[in-house]
Parts: C-alpha cells; sequence; structure tokens
C-alpha cells in the first residue's frame, strides 16, 4: 500500500516517510496514546465496578458497560484528530518556507501535487495508524455487547472524514502563510467558527424567531446544519437512537449524504494549496484593506478605537521604563506575529463577543442579568487567551532559535535573566489586546447583576495567574526544543492535564483521589528529577515542571480533604478552571459544598457563646473557608511561578545547549575530580595536572 502511494505521490512522500521512521517522536506519540486508551478504559471500568460488584452480571449491565466503553474511546479518538492534526501539518510547509528551502523544491522536477500531496500524506498516514491503534480495542468491546457493528464502521468513517478536514485546512493554511505559527493560528481559527460559531449563531437566531425545532424553518436550517458540519456524522454515530430516528425520516443515505459538503470543501482546499504553493503569501485583509468601504470604515473607526484603547495603554507606563533589548524589540515590531494574524485574531475575538452579545440583547435579554450567564462568555475568552497563550509562548524561542537569532543572543552580553524576562514581556505585548477582553465582560456582568463583584475579580485574578505560568512553562519548554512541534506538545498538555486529566481521579478513587495525587505527583517529582538531571530535553523538562506545580497545589490545598466519599476535594481545589468559574456564581454554596459542610467557627466576642453545633442561642463567626481556598490557590501559583524562573535561569545554558551533563555535579564527583585530576609524584612537592 505504502509503495503504491509512493508511485502515486512522487519521492516527497517516500522520503517524508523514511524521515519519520527515524524520529523517535512517532514511537513516543503512540505509546502516550496508547497509555491514553488504557487510561479511559480504566477510568471507564472504575466508574461501573460498584455496579458490577452490587448487583448480578447480566447481559444487560455488561452491554451498558460495552456501550460506556465504546463512546469514551471514540470521544477521546475523534478529540485527538482536531487536537493533534494541525499541531503536525501546519508547518510541513510553512517552516520550509520560512527556513527558505521550499525555493530548492522549486528548482527540482517535482509537481506541486506531489509536494503538496506528499507532505501532507506522510503525516495523515502516521495519523490514521495511530487512530487505527483503537479498532481491535473497540472490536474486543463488541464481544460484550451493546456495540452495533455498523455503528462502530461509521464512526471510524466520521473520524477519518474529520481527519481530513482537519488535514486539508491545515495544508491549506501552510502553503498560504509564511510561518508555522500564524497557519496554526489561521486553522484553529477557522475550524472553530466553521464547526462552532456558524451552528451556534444558528441555533440562537432560531430559537429566537421561530417557535421550535419542529417548524419547518428550523428543521431546514437544522438539516442544513447537519449537511455541511464534519461533526454531525459522528454525533449521530455516537447515538443510536438519534441515527434511527434520522434514518426513519430521510432513509438510510442521509448518512452517506452528510460525507459529500464536508469532503468536497476539504479537497476544493487541497486543490487551492496546490494552485497556491507558488505564489507569494497574501493574506485575505490585504484584498480587505484595497476596497473602498473598507478604507472609508477603517478611517472612521481609527480615532475611535484610539480613544477606547487609550485607558489600557495608560497602564502600560510603569512598563516603558523597563530596559529590556526583548522588551524594546517586541514593542517596535510583532517579533513573534510577523504576519499580524494574531492581532487581527484579537480584534475578531472583540467583534465576536459583542455580536454574540448584541445577539442575546435582541433575542434573549432576560438572559443577561440570569445567574451563570457570564460563564459561557468569560469561558470562551479565556479558552482563546490560554490557547494563544500556548501556541506563542511554545514557538517563541524555539522559532528564534530557528531563524539564527537565539545564537546571536548568545554570543552577546545579555544574561539569562533578560532573556527570559524579556521574553515574557514580549508575549505580554502579544497578547495585551484580548487579555482586556474578560476584563471588560466581568465588568459588564457585574453592572448586569449576574455575578458578584468580588467573584469577578477573584476569577480574573486565578486565571490571569495560570496563564502568566502557562507563558513561562511554554517559554522554558520552547527554550529546550529544536522543533516548534516539540515546543507545543508539553505546553499543550499542561494545561490540558491541569483542566481535564486530574479531574478522572475523583471519580476513580472517589474519597481516597487526594492521597493517590499527592503519592502520584511525588513519585513523578522524583522521577523527573533524575531525567532532567541527566537530560534536559522538552519531555524531561515538561514532567518535571507539571510534577512540581501538583506538590505545590497539593501542599497549598491539602487541608481540603476530608477523608469522606463522593467529595470533590482536593481535586477540585487544585483545578484552574473550576476555581476560575466557582467565584462567578450568585449562590456559591452550590460550588464549594464539599468544604463549607465543616465550616471554620471562631469564639464570639466578649460575652458571646462560643459555638457549638446543636446548642440553641449559641452566637457564632463563620470563617469562609472558600476566601482562604482562592488565597492559598494563588498563593501556590505565584510560587510555583519564581520558581520555575530561578529554575530557568540557574539552568539556563543545560536548556539551550542541550548538554547531557547535570547543572551541579555531585559530591562523589567532585571528590573524584580532585583525586584524579591532580596527582603529586612521589619525587617531587610540585603538582603535575593529568590530562583526562
Amino acid at each position: 500500500m505504502l509503495k503504491f502511494l509512493a508511485l502515486f505521490l512522487g519521492p516527497v512522500f517516500a522520503k517524508e516517510m523514511v524521515e519519520m521512521a527515524r524520529r523517535k517522536r512517532y514511537y513516543f506519540n503512540r505509546v502516550l496514546y496508547g497509555l491514553v486508551l488504557l487510561f479511559t478504559l480504566w477510568i471507564v471500568w472504575e466508574g461501573h465496578h460498584h455496579v458490577l460488584r452490587n448487583n448480578k452480571v447480566t447481559i444487560r449491565v455488561m452491554a451498558e458497560l460495552a456501550e460506556t466503553l465504546f463512546h469514551a474511546v471514540s470521544g477521546v479518538q475523534y478529540g485527538a484528530v482536531f487536537l493533534f492534526v494541525p499541531l503536525f501539518v501546519c508547518g510541513v510547509i510553512a517552516s520550509e518556507r520560512e527556513e527558505r528551502t521550499l525555493d530548492l523544491l522549486f528548482t527540482t522536477q517535482l509537481l506541486d501535487r506531489e509536494i503538496v500531496l506528499g507532505k501532507l500524506t506522510s503525516r495523515m498516514v502516521a495519523l490514521v495508524i495511530l487512530i487505527l491503534c483503537a479498532l481491535p480495542v473497540m472490536s474486543i468491546i463488541m464481544l460484550f455487547g451493546g456495540v452495533d457493528p455498523e455503528g462502530l464502521w461509521r464512526i471510524q468513517g466520521a473520524t477519518l472524514l474529520a481527519m481530513l478536514f482537519a488535514g486539508a485546512h491545515a495544508i491549506y493554511f501552510s502553503a498560504i502563510t509564511r510561518s508555522p505559527m500564524g497557519a496554526l493560528v489561521r486553522t484553529y481559527w477557522w475550524m472553530a467558527v466553521y464547526l462552532i460559531g456558524i451552528p451556534l449563531v444558528t441555533v440562537m437566531i432560531l430559537s429566537g424567531t421561530t417557535s421550535g425545532p419542529a417548524a419547518p424553518v428550523s428543521r431546514f436550517f437544522l438539516a442544513a446544519l447537519f449537511m455541511i458540519n464534519p461533526v454531525a456524522p459522528f454525533i449521530a454515530a455516537m447515538d443510536g437512537f438519534m441515527y434511527n430516528q434520522m434514518a426513519s425520516y430521510a432513509g438510510a443515505w442521509f448518512y452517506p449524504a452528510a460525507f459529500v459538503a464536508p469532503a468536497g470543501w476539504s479537497l476544493l482546499l487541497l486543490w487551492r494549496a496546490v494552485r497556491r504553493l507558488r505564489l507569494p503569501p497574501s493574506p485575505f485583509a490585504l484584498f480587505l484593506k484595497r476596497l473602498a468601504p473598507v478604507r472609508a470604515v477603517r478611517g472612521g473607526l481609527q480615532p475611535v478605537v484610539k480613544a477606547c484603547v487609550a485607558p489600557f495603554n495608560l497602564l502600560q507606563v510603569p512598563l516603558r521604563w523597563v530596559r529590556n533589548p526583548f522588551w524594546l524589540r517586541a514593542r517596535r515590531a510583532r517579533v513573534y506575529d510577523r504576519e499580524g494574524y494574531i492581532g487581527r485574531l484579537q480584534w475578531l475575538a472583540w467583534l465576536a463577543a459583542a455580536f454574540f452579545l448584541l445577539l442575546i440583547l435582541v433575542f434573549h435579554w432576560q438572559e443577561l442579568a440570569r445567574d451563570h450567564s457570564s460563564i459561557p462568555f468569560l469561558v470562551c475568552a479565556w479558552i482563546m487567551i490560554l490557547t494563544l497563550t500556548v501556541i506563542l509562548a511554545g514557538s517563541s524561542l524555539v522559532g528564534d532559535r530557528r531563524r539564527g537569532f537565539l545564537d546571536l543572543v548568545l554570543m552577546s552580553p545579555l544574561l539569562p535573566r533578560q532573556v527570559i524576562d524579556g521574553t515574557l514581556l514580549a508575549l505580554w505585548q502579544h497578547l495585551r489586546r484580548i487579555y482586556w477582553l474578560p476584563v471588560v465582560l466581568s465588568g459588564f456582568f457585574g453592572l448586569t447583576g449576574a455575578s458578584p463583584w468580588a467573584g469577578l475579580f477573584c476569577s480574573l485574578i486565578t486565571a490571569t495567574l495560570f496563564c502568566a505560568l502557562v507563558a513561562l512553562y511554554g517559554t522554558v519548554f520552547s527554550l529546550a526544543a529544536r522543533t516548534i512541534p516539540g515546543a507545543l506538545v508539553p505546553t499543550f498538555i499542561f494545561p490540558v492535564l491541569m483542566n481535564f486529566g486530574v479531574v478522572f481521579l475523583m471519580s476513580v478513587f472517589e474519597g481516597g483521589a487526594g492521597p493517590v495525587l499527592w503519592f502520584l505527583s511525588g513519585v513523578c517529582l522524583i522521577i523527573s528529577w533524575i531525567w532532567v538531571r541527566r537530560r534536559a530535553s522538552p519531555a524531561a523538562v515538561g514532567t518535571y515542571f507539571i510534577a512540581m506545580h501538583l506538590v505545590l497545589t497539593a501542599i497549598a490545598v491539602c487541608w481540603t480533604w476530608t477523608g469522606q466519599q463522593h467529595r470533590e476535594y482536593p481535586i477540585a481545589a487544585a483545578h484552574p478552571g473550576y476555581l476560575a468559574l466557582a467565584p462567578l456564581a450568585q449562590g456559591q454554596a452550590d460550588w464549594y459544598h464539599g468544604i463549607n459542610d465543616s465550616q471554620v467557627f471562631v469564639p464570639a466576642p466578649a460575652g458571646g457563646v462560643v459555638y457549638r453545633p446543636g446548642v440553641p442561642g449559641a452566637v457564632s463567626r463563620r470563617v469562609d473557608k472558600e476566601k482562604i481556598l482562592l488565597a492559598c490557590y494563588s498563593g501556590a501559583l505565584l510560587v510555583n511561578f519564581v520558581w520555575a524562573r530561578w529554575w530557568a535561569i540557574r539552568n539556563f545554558g543545560r536548556l539551550v545547549e542541550r548538554t547531557d551533563k547535570p547543572a551541579e555535579s555531585s559530591l562523589i564527583a567532585r571528590f573524584v575530580r580532585r583525586r584524579l585530576i591532580h596527582i603529586k609524584p612521589s619525587a617531587g612537592g610540585s603538582t603535575v595536572p593529568l590530562d583526562v
């Protein structure tokens, strides 16, 4: 099969396949993906273990277990497609263009089709093999019952469609963009608009203008969304009742027909990537700027935008006194956003937030003052900030290394502290526009009464500290890596693990989740410390930093553990997303009931009675534990930030040069060096150095 593809796609495909077979990271990715699948199966099994233990094992119980396992593995597999395909594909052409090696390919007799499809197919084959690793597991699950054999192939078909869709977008933006980071940002943004933005806008408008989904107009637009969105076939394949209902209405042909529009759009993007390969990258914004109406609107809005941005620019006045060369470089030039995609994306985020607020004001104005209405807007804003932080921080110094700028910096008298601090300030310079979006949204929802002012302030502080820590971690990983994917993968893993990974421990270990997390964090810290002293690779540094973060947060919030079953603490106390969302609710008792059930009481004032539960007439003063929890977690983030910055400065040389020697010799090594390097001969009294 691979030989046939090599004959059709040309020598580029054969070369890429040979190179990927020699790279260790692809084997590591397969092992990691297999461990994630194994962990998912174990979590689902532990969730049903008490049912199998307390009840008699019947065919129905085994079928429910098999269905849950099937859905869990399918969901992990489908989510991995949209996460990893752009990471591996966006740089295949953009990096060649950035390193000026694409012009060498143009001097050969290779066709544009062979270059584009050869690079894309080589990555897609590796990812297809990765995805097919779950097929034997899902086939074995079918032996328990509860899984339709046709549903298995429908799931695999929907997953392959998603791979084609994501790969076509990634290779298209890689062909029309000068930098891999710009291609990655544009791919994620337009896929989010296509997969989430358009359906969300359509549903909001239909719910406000029609009587419900049963109306003929709603049915027409929902059917159109189903036919053009590649996520719809996967949802229909996961829900057997939904599939049977739609098959009874439209016939069995509706499912293969749902593949036509997404596959056709993907093939169109591939054709456009081949046609645009030899043309210079020309962003769509350049075409818009030439239009007279756009120029008139820009000229009229420019003074308004400057007036709105002026108050936020005043907050940067103290930073302007900083004379860091990296900071001055970022202020005068967009060093990490040379094509301006990050800046335009931030303005689009502001326009999207204003557009959705306008839709709610027009169709659902009463929802703005309802409790929890601020959570969707702030969640989307912080997810976008976190994603941009990961991309910019992970590609910051490794991009300078690939362009040769970091080598020039190392020959200058700049200190490691100036390089690390200057990179963080440069990241702030690129992210400062989007950062003020959650600040403005917090003020808006504070005025509407949807969330308390104190909760909005605490949420803002927690999310800001976590994003700053992600920026520092990404900078360190970028300093240790040699490739952009090598820096982005551990940077992505850190927030994903903190927000999604540790949550599974609550369902598996119930009341003992806290001690298990502490034990695993300690063991991982010891192993990663030994590993990072032997080799300062991105994987070793990433594991070490994640383990240290878990240990510091465990020390700060270990007091929330009560030892009772079905309690979310202390896992929730170490969850940044939970602690950023919990203060936004009006009734905080619903969020903090796990720790407020055992409230702390202090003696009453003079003349009062010390509180005793069940004693009538007792006077008490309650100390809210949620305030202590937020203070402890914020303190842990600050300590972690200071420690990570100190460690990066101290080990700067090892991270840059990638030496395998430890930063500081051990006592045994220093003793051996003193004894062997200088040896005194028996005849004279002078020491003769030994050349070792």
